[in-house]
């Protein structure tokens, strides 16, 4: 669909209403999800976030959310890809990133986070590879975050 140029703040689709950041990062987590689906085994793709109790970053493994000794697992829709890293100059470098495409409706991922791309939170096993993140770029028009691009640790 084609909508017509904003005039104020905010992106006015017909009928006058203007979507707000929410609506469109929900928008955001609709298409990943449908974007998953179509390109993968008919189901939208899933990561699970882990983040480690704040309160001692030296231990994750000794992480708490509930008290129980567990650390804080949330599942979220994301698409994986790859991309080719250049040089300030524009060269490319050879060397080749993995990049996850995070819904931001759900949870901010951090730097600290752990993350294991394609493993649904009901899957998690003792054995499960939680890989590290080496940064974070949240896409936020308007200072509004509608995606989170995890670029993940060689």
């Amino acid at each position: 669909a084609v909508y017509p140029r904003p005039r104020q703040a905010g992106v006015h689709v017909p009928g006058g209403r203007a979507m707000s950041g929410a609506d469109i990062a929900n928008e955001v987590a609709a298409a990943l999800a449908e974007a998953g689906a179509e390109t993968g085994a008919g189901v939208a793709y899933v990561c699970t976030l882990r983040r480690a109790n704040a309160s001692d970053p030296t231990t994750p493994w000794d992480a708490e959310e509930d008290g129980a000794g567990t650390p804080g697992d949330t599942e979220l829709t994301c698409l994986k890809t790859k991309r080719h890293v250049r040089d300030q100059s524009g060269m490319l470098t050879g060397q080749v990133e993995t990049v996850l495409l995070i819904d931001a409706t759900v949870i901010e991922p951090l730097k600290s986070d752990t993350i294991a791309p394609g493993v649904a939170k009901a899957d998690v096993t003792a054995d499960t590879a939680f890989l590290d993140i080496a940064r974070v770029e949240a896409t936020e028009p308007g200072g509004v975050a509608v995606m989170y691009k995890v670029v993940l640790a060689d």
